[in-house]
């Protein structure tokens, strides 16, 4: 295999940057009225205002909103539903938002809830946890129906009678068609190599508060006959060409990854995790975020605008690429419409969980705006924790004998020998 002379340029300089630059640097900051700065990585923004940082050491502490005077976190605000958190030299995680929205009287909450399709198991426990705790659960698997024209919400004897049953993890089905989806392919074909559990198996979805709201499969090839967009031009677009970068930008910081672990003792099979993690956030964030310069609203959305409607005149962004807008925002409009489904027709459903991969969700953010539904909690869950001990690249054993051998030398100096 040859490298060009300007792709090992950037591997020497890459390796120089891994080398020098302190793992988990980056880290938010809490301000306390006593004065104490509290730094780590804040993981729940909460509806009074407090929050709960996540401490280097492993710790977390809950700070009450009456002892804050100022939380600095760059990433508080954001559309961006997946991140990786380091914490350290030797701890990092990959990370997914839940954020809840509440109704402009207060009444009703709609929480989005991101997903990743492999993850730890007690990613799986904590969303499952999460989620049961909704009136209802609204959840994507293309081909998997439900009727929403009557709606019949269990009672509270029925919910705590089925939640007293052991959970019968796995159970999802979906079409074949799912495969279009690269990034979720890219997923499940990485899940067995990573020891990561696939989301269908990690969990129970046999609540009767769980519903599928998703395109059916003859939905989708209505999307697809229906697209601006084309499957064999996104591959010449400008748009799969900044994609191809990144991935091979992170290729590389993987490859300078492993080149340091033989300094670091960093195994190399969690060099390959973080890179994938890598990798898988920003085909998420692309998806999920990247439009052309040209906002648009469109068929009834645009008929609500023209009605004079305030919050449908707010504008959603132009896909550019075939899979934004069939698999993100055409699937996206789909639960949307469930959604307004369960407002008009359930007054009584307070709380509702929408449960997509991560990648939908700033568009999804967006269509919850528009139905007047404002931000006020934010939540991030663990899904993948990638920790080792750290090891010295040379074994204390040799540094005593080293030592020794110092000593005995010194002692010969002395002795004139």
């Amino acid at each position: 295999m040859r490298f060009a002379p300007a792709l090992v340029q950037s591997m020497v300089i890459a390796l120089v940057c891994v080398a020098v630059t302190p793992a988990g640097s980056r880290a938010d900051e809490v301000q306390l009225l006593d004065g104490e700065r509290v730094q780590g990585v804040v993981g729940v923004f909460a509806e009074d205002g407090g929050v709960v940082i996540q401490l280097a050491d492993g710790g977390r502490r809950e700070l009450a909103a009456a002892a804050i005077v100022e939380v600095q976190s760059p990433q508080r605000g954001t559309l961006d539903y997946i991140r990786i958190s380091r914490y350290r030299d030797s701890w990092s995680r990959l990370e997914v938002l839940s954020r809840t929205f509440a109704s402009a009287d207060g009444k009703r909450r709609v929480t989005l809830a991101g997903a990743v399709h492999i993850a730890d198991l007690s990613y799986y426990d904590l969303m499952q946890d999460h989620l049961d705790a909704h009136d209802v659960v609204l959840y994507e698997g293309v081909g998997v129906q439900r009727d929403f024209a009557d709606i019949e919400i269990p009672t509270a004897e029925r919910r705590a009678e089925e939640l007293a049953h052991p959970r019968r993890r796995g159970g999802l089905r979906h079409s074949d068609l799912v495969a279009l989806d690269f990034v979720s392919s890219l997923q499940v074909g990485m899940g067995e190599s990573l020891d990561l559990t696939f989301q269908r198996d990690g969990l129970d979805y046999s609540h009767s508060w769980w519903w599928p709201a998703d395109v059916t499969s003859e939905g989708l090839f209505g999307l697809v006959d229906e697209s601006e967009n084309s499957v064999f031009m996104d591959t010449l677009s400008s748009s799969n060409l900044r994609l191809q970068i990144i991935s091979n930008n992170i290729v590389l910081l993987a490859m300078t990854e492993a080149l340091t672990s033989v300094f670091t003792r960093k195994p190399m099979k969690l060099v390959i995790k973080e890179a994938f993690a890598e990798l898988l956030i920003s085909q998420m964030s692309y998806l999920g975020g990247t439009a052309t310069e040209q906002p648009v609203t469109a068929g009834v959305e645009a008929a609500e605008a023209e009605a004079g409607e305030p919050e449908a005149a707010i504008e959603l962004p132009r896909a550019d690429t075939w899979v934004q807008e069939i698999l993100v925002q055409g699937r996206n409009k789909v639960v949307i419409q469930r959604l307004e489904q369960l407002l008009d027709g359930a007054p009584d459903v307070e709380s509702i969980a929408i449960f997509y991969g991560a990648a939908h969700h700033a568009d999804l953010q967006r269509r919850v705006e528009r139905l007047g539904f404002k931000p006020v909690r934010d939540e991030w869950f663990p899904a993948w924790d990638m920790r080792h001990e750290p090891k010295p690249l040379i074994s204390p054993e040799w540094v005593e004998k080293v030592k020794a051998i110092q000593k005995a030398n010194a002692e010969r100096v002395g002795d004139g020998q």
